[in-house]
């Protein structure tokens, strides 16, 4: 009687998960979902930050983009680029120039970062 109580339970505890989190706990590494796109409002600092990373710098998360100054950087005030000036979650502070055509999904060499003391 126990040991069917036991399973019982574990039986209604898997019940109970839904089927694309259990499948990221059976299938480690796998995604059950495809990666959603940031919301429109976020998608900017998204950019930033995935252009940070790919440069080899640290920076988990942009907690906010702010216009740089315009001796900043060539890229600041050309028509084919957004400059930004990004500060991360750790506090370092990166000038970021961005393609108006990149869309952050594979890395570019047009992308431009630069680390700001």
């Amino acid at each position: 009687m126990r040991r069917s109580s036991l399973y019982l339970i574990v039986l209604a505890a898997v019940a109970a998960v839904p089927a694309p989190a259990l499948a990221d706990i059976i299938i480690p590494g796998q995604p059950s979902r495809p990666r959603r796109p940031p919301p429109p409002e976020e998608e900017e600092r998204w950019k930033a930050s995935v252009a940070i990373r790919g440069a080899g710098h640290e920076c988990a998360e942009v907690q906010r983009l702010e216009q740089p100054a315009l001796e900043d950087s060539p890229v600041v005030g050309r028509k084919d680029y957004r400059a930004y000036r990004a500060r991360c979650a750790n506090g370092r502070l990166f000038l970021v120039g961005l393609p108006y055509d990149w869309t952050g999904e594979k890395p570019s060499d047009k992308v431009v970062v630069k680390p700001l003391p």
